[in-house]
């Protein structure tokens, strides 16, 4: 292509970015030219800093891919996922935390992560993140919640930390699923063995 133009001179350096090889960059003079070795020192520094920056982009182009995929997994979840400061104020509220609890999202966020207690009180919350603090995590708690329109719930709830880059607690994650129906299974069939026991003896 460059002969076509009639380019007879041409200097050409990689550009290289964490010792990988992205491409390269030419100049070229449709005189003859010898270039000297300031002018091939200030394209090869010009390449570097094209590398720099073709690489950083191609990183946050990455991570912004791998965000969406995150809160698409997250939004998309069957379980209930919360994500309140160290106050308990909901700062994130999924599509499953709207099917368990019957909140959409622009009425949950901002409110106080008491509005799912059956007594609405904070005491629960306290406790539970002295818990989260000293355990790091806490997995298969069975607690009581109540949805939006008053009926109190079984849910099986998870709750971890959420750190800065100083590993200072800022947060909590929850998630929660609804085990009404898993429960009320579990005391019919505790039940229905107490029948048979009866039964038999009798």
């Amino acid at each position: 292509t460059m002969e076509k133009e009639g380019v007879i001179s041409v200097a050409m350096v990689p550009i290289v970015s964490k010792q990988r090889a992205m491409g390269f960059i030419a100049v070229g003079s449709k005189k003859r030219h010898k270039f000297t070795q300031r002018e091939v020192r200030l394209l090869m520094a010009f390449s570097s800093q094209l590398g720099s920056a073709l690489e950083n982009a191609q990183l946050y182009d990455e991570m912004n891919k791998e965000k969406a995929y995150i809160e698409n997994l997250v939004e998309n979840a069957g379980d209930a996922i919360i994500s309140t400061d160290v106050e308990h104020r909901i700062l994130t509220w999924n599509h499953g935390a709207e099917v368990v609890f019957g909140y959409s999202k622009e009425e949950a966020v901002a409110q106080s992560l008491t509005i799912l207690l059956p007594s609405h009180n904070a005491g629960e919350l306290e406790e539970l993140r002295d818990k989260v603090r000293l355990a790091g995590v806490i997995r298969n708690l069975d607690v009581r919640r109540i949805r939006r329109d008053g009926v109190v719930i079984e849910t099986s709830l998870a709750v971890s930390p959420i750190k800065d880059k100083d590993d200072k607690v800022i947060g909590f994650l929850h998630l929660a699923r609804d085990v009404t129906e898993k429960k009320r299974y579990e005391q019919r069939l505790k039940e229905l063995d107490k029948m048979k026991s009866a039964f038999v003896s009798n």
